[in-house]
């Protein structure tokens, strides 16, 4: 028997994967500054009393708009009650670069004092009950404005009566005293030349 051939077609081979090029879209570089972590006033106490500087300087976005700046300001300014001695030059450094820089009329600082105060004379925002932090702070708040004229100037609705409601005994005559005009900036320092 005679073999016949018989015409095979040809196998085409399949051609060569290429290896698979993962695309990446290059990640967009922000030219703006990222905004503040937003955390509560009892995690923003904690900070100051561990001393944790940087995330307290950290809250600033150098926007006069939003109210960061002074809290940069605010919690620096409790970290330094707490004896973080270093807290001073940073504080300097907030009333340098942020828009903080723009408040010559002190309205700004006077509020932050005295939400310190009030948060000192009750034990609030996480802040222990500290007498003599706020008579400390009252004086700083009420240096230049009272109550009515850090509202006017920062757009802030602060009433001392429901705080005055809240408190007792020496508090709210330390409070009373600061609303009348009766706390000077002398009588808030430390007695210790006696």
């Amino acid at each position: 028997m005679a073999k016949t051939k018989t015409k095979r077609k040809p196998v085409k081979k399949p051609a060569a994967k290429k290896p698979a090029v993962r695309t990446k879209k290059p990640a967009k570089k922000s030219t703006a500054k990222q905004k503040p972590v937003k955390r509560s006033a009892i995690e923003l106490a904690t900070l100051a009393r561990k001393g944790n500087l940087d995330a307290l300087f950290g809250l600033m976005d150098l926007d006069s708009s939003s109210p960061n700046d002074r809290d940069a300001y605010k919690w620096l300014c409790a970290a330094a009650d707490f004896g973080h001695e270093e807290a001073n030059d940073l504080i300097d450094d907030v009333m340098e670069v942020s828009s903080m820089r723009y408040d010559d009329d002190q309205y700004e600082t006077a509020a932050a004092h005295w939400e310190l105060a009030a948060a000192y004379l009750e034990g609030a925002d996480g802040l222990p009950r500290d007498l003599a932090l706020a008579k400390n702070h009252l004086a700083d708040a009420f240096r230049i404005h009272d109550l009515d004229g850090i509202n006017a100037g920062t757009n802030e609705k602060y009433s001392a009566k429901p705080l005055l409601a809240r408190l007792d005994g020496d508090a709210k005559a330390l409070l009373a005293s600061a609303l009348a005009g009766e706390l000077t900036p002398e009588a808030s320092g430390d007695d210790d030349d006696d």
